[in-house]
Order: structure tokens, then sequence, then C-alpha cells
């Protein structure tokens, strides 16, 4: 009689060896705590050579073992995953979701737009980032109104990066949820808000944003003021003054770059006693745009004073014509006559 032998394969031997086709092969044993430390070895190896092994792992019946497959994968990165990954954002175990969102965010693949955006309606937070999270990478016009409905999320991670998102995009229809978002309670959300704003530049935007200088967040406010001047609305220019003279280093900084971007000679005096700001940064910056307020001065000044001199000149009366100093037909005539009868005949 033959008696046959089967052997459980021994996984920590293999993970020492580094075998990852003895790894693979273990994935599909009938014992569930194989398959299971064979996916948690492949895991931890993250070798190349077993993404086909993995992908297959990923329709395991086990949760634990479609869980480390998908880790795996992420931890690997090879595009060849990125259909069965997509699949695996609708696995019924939150852990597999978010480990293939996690992995997919790497590859900022287009195909991923359309089930990342299915993503954002997930329950868990952490899909819901990393969906978010990938789809600012991409910074698709396609992304537009989902990104929109994102400023309404509950987690604030999600909402920082659908603002951020709109940034990137810097589309007008974007104006009233980059708007509402200056209400946000997270400070990032808006100050990233605030940024979008500044590269729309629409006009509309100047009272919420005034709104949110007068605010006590000296941070965020003077983020605004710095929308407020992109707009190109000088009642930015008193808000800067005064966060240069009272902002944090960051904040000044912002400040002095703004106001010399802005070239209004107002900020003369405050930018001239700015130049002993105890931050380096800050006193080159408020050097060069001090630099750069006197040099535009001086263009307006002379720009001015060439009205001035052509306006002068328009006023004053056009000369006469001078008259001619040609003799008369008649005189010439009879000149050419005399002239004639006194010459020597021949």
């Amino acid at each position: 009689m033959v008696i046959m032998l089967f052997f459980k394969p021994n996984v920590a031997k293999l993970q020492a060896q580094r075998d990852v086709r003895g790894l693979v092969r273990a994935l599909r044993d009938t014992d569930i705590a194989v398959r299971r430390s064979a996916a948690i070895a492949l895991d931890r190896i993250g070798d190349v050579q077993a993404v086909e092994g993995l992908i297959l792992a990923l329709q395991d019946r086990d949760a634990v073992v479609r869980h480390s497959a998908a880790s795996a994968l992420e931890r690997i990165g090879d595009p060849r995953a990125t259909q069965a990954l997509i699949t695996a954002l609708k696995d019924p175990d939150v852990q597999v979701r978010k480990c293939a969102a996690a992995a997919l965010e790497r590859f900022g693949d287009d195909r991923v737009i359309l089930p990342f955006v299915e993503a954002l309606k997930d329950k868990n937070a952490d899909v819901r980032r990393s969906a978010a999270s990938a789809l600012n990478r991409i910074g698709d016009i396609r992304v537009l109104q989902p990104m929109l409905e994102c400023l309404s999320d509950q987690d604030a991670l999600v909402r920082e990066s659908a603002v951020c998102t709109l940034d990137r995009l810097a589309d007008p229809r974007a104006l009233d949820g980059l708007i509402a978002a200056l209400g946000d309670t997270t400070t990032t959300v808006r100050i990233q808000a605030t940024r979008a704003l500044a590269k729309i530049a629409d006009p509309r935007a100047s009272e919420p944003l005034i709104a949110l200088i007068r605010g006590s967040d000296a941070l965020v406010g003077g983020h605004a003021a710095i929308a407020l001047a992109k707009i190109g609305d000088d009642r930015a220019v008193e808000p800067l003054i005064r966060y240069l003279r009272e902002g944090s280093a960051n904040v000044r900084l912002n400040a002095a770059r703004t106001l010399g971007e802005l070239a209004d000679e107002r900020a003369i005096q405050a930018m001239t006693q700015a130049l002993g700001d105890h931050d380096y940064d800050v006193c080159v910056a408020v050097a060069i745009g001090l630099e750069r307020i006197r040099n535009e001065a001086a263009k307006r000044a002379e720009a001015a004073e060439n009205v001035r001199i052509q306006s002068l000149e328009d006023e004053l009366p056009a000369p006469k014509p001078a008259k001619s100093k040609l003799l008369k037909p008649n005189k010439l005539s009879s000149e050419t006559k005399t002239s004639d009868s006194s010459s020597p005949k021949t």
C-alpha cells in the first residue's frame, strides 16, 4: 500500500529564503492559514515577480488574504494590477477597499478617474481620502463637479484634497463653491480656497475675502489679502501693510512680496520701516518690493510729465505759414525783355 503524504508549505522558510515562486504557489493552498501567511509574506517582500499571483489572490474567499494581496500590490506598484484593483474598490471588506484605493493612487492612470469618482461616495473616510488625493494628482477637468460636492464632505482631508484640485483646475465655475469654502472650519481648507480664488480672479470674491481679512485669524487673513490683491482690488493694500507689521514671519514675507507686486506708493513708509525686520527673508522681500515700487512710481511720474508737456504743446497756437518771396510774373517778363534788348547783335 502506497501512503501519500501531503506536507504543508513552510511559509516562514519560504519567506526567509525569499522564495517568491514558492509563496505564490502557497497562495493557492486549501488551508486558509497558509494562504494568509503567504500573502502577508509577499507583502513584506514586495517582489514584482508575485504580481500575477497577487492579482488572483484579490479574488480569494478570505478577506485577510485579499487585504494582504492588495497591500502587497500597493507596495510593488505595478500598473498591471490596475484593473484588478479597480474591481477591488467595490470589495465588501473596507480594509481591501482602502488598500486598493491607496495602490491605485500611486498609478495616476486615467482609467481610475471614474472608479475613484464613485469611491468618493464610500462610507469609509480613508477610501474617500485616497480617491480625492488621487483625483487631485490627476487634475482632470472631469472631476470638477465631484470635487465641488466633496467640499461638504465630513472629513477635513477629503475637503482639503477637493479644494486643492479646484485650485489646480482654476475653473470659474468653482467660484461659488470656493467662496463657501472660505467659511470652512479647517484652516488649511480656508487658505487653499483663497489661493484658488486668487487664480480665478473674479471680483465677486472681493467682499467675502474682505470679511475674512477682518476675522481674527491672521494667517488666513494674510492669504485673503494676497488673493484680494491678485484680483486687482486696491483695498488689499491697507490690510497687507497691517500684516507686514503684525503678522508671523511667513505672513510678513507674503505681505512684503504682494505689496511689491502691487507697487502702490501707499506702502512705501511701511516697507521702509520693515527693512529692519529681524527675519532675513522678509528684509530681502521688502528691499526688492521697495525697489519695484519706486521704479513704478518713477515710470508713472515720467508718463504723467509727458502727458503734461503734450497737453501744453497742444494749447500753443499753430504757427503761421511763411510768406513766399517769388517775383511777380509781369515784373519777371519785363526784366527778361530788357535783358534781350541790351544784348549785342552778331
